[in-house]
């Protein structure tokens, strides 16, 4: 695919596009144009979580259910107290 193709695929004025480029390939060497296979994008997934009768979470990532596991911890942690 030329960069040409590639910036009027992805809404990217050509200069602007070759602009960058410039830019990064002074700043660092740069690889290659590459071929990417990019699958689909997964489902949007939410996990409503009630936490007493005020606060309610709404996750939707794996580093947001983890987060959500600590905070809940430490909260049955300084219960037990």
């Amino acid at each position: 695919m030329s960069a040409a193709t590639f910036a009027r695929e992805h809404g990217i004025g050509y200069t602007t596009f070759c602009g960058w480029r410039h830019r990064q390939a002074q700043s660092q060497p740069s690889p290659a144009f590459v071929e990417v296979e990019v699958s689909a994008p997964a489902a949007v997934v939410e996990l409503w979580l009630e936490v007493g009768a005020h606060a309610r979470l709404c996750l939707t990532s794996e580093e947001q259910l983890k987060l959500a596991a600590r905070l809940l911890h430490h909260v049955e942690a300084l219960s037990a107290c």
